[in-house]
């Protein structure tokens, strides 16, 4: 079911599965993916036009087993669960997939947008249980980097260092952000664009 097909007060989840490659470990994205091939109502809404909770439809808007997501999921290389920032419910059904994700599979990375690479040090740091949380949200600079409710990811970020699973920071610095948003692809230093690589088409549509 394409979401513009759904009512505006249904609040939508996302996740987008790419097959595997060649690794054995598998790639958690906690990302916006609004090129999903799967659709989940995050919570019950009462217009008829939402999709039940608790039900995945394909795109066509055919059911689809929650035991047929995993299965393919756990056969990606990569799985992108999407959000809207500020709603609650959506970071408590990554939290859910996540732990059923790693039931199928213990090597798991978890790739986080909310953090430039620069920051890839500190959340080294937290996975290895070498900071509190009061730390690790002061070190990262949660409240200028990220903004939203902390309360809202905590529980992520704690059972990827409860279970010893790494989390990679995805982001680019603000500086190169701006640069691209104002002067386009070719503002970037080129060593970060040789790094980064050409966007693929199909990020415009997100």
């Amino acid at each position: 079911m394409h979401p513009r097909t759904l009512d505006p007060r249904c609040s939508l989840s996302r996740m987008n599965i790419i097959p595997r490659l060649t690794t054995q470990s598998t790639l958690v994205a906690l990302i916006l993916a609004a090129l999903a091939s799967l659709t989940l109502n995050a919570h019950a809404a009462e217009s008829s036009t939402c999709v039940p909770s608790g039900e995945w439809r394909l795109p066509g808007g055919a059911a689809v087993s929650a035991e047929a997501v995993l299965g393919a999921a756990s056969a990606a290389r990569v799985v992108l669960l999407g959000e809207s920032h500020n709603e609650a419910s959506h970071h408590r059904w990554q939290l859910q997939t996540l732990a059923a994700l790693y039931r199928g599979n213990p090597k798991l990375s978890v790739g986080v947008e909310m953090f430039p690479r620069s920051l890839q040090p500190v959340l080294d740091d937290w996975t290895a249980g070498r900071l509190s949380e009061s730390e690790f949200l002061q070190r990262t600079d949660w409240e200028r980097t990220w903004g939203y409710d902390a309360e809202m990811y905590l529980p992520i970020f704690r059972f990827a260092r409860d279970h010893g699973l790494p989390l990679r920071a995805l982001n680019v610095d603000r500086t190169s952000v701006r640069a691209v948003a104002t002067s386009g692809w070719q503002a970037l230093d080129a060593a970060l664009a040789v790094e980064l690589g050409t966007p693929a088409p199909r990020y415009r549509n997100i």
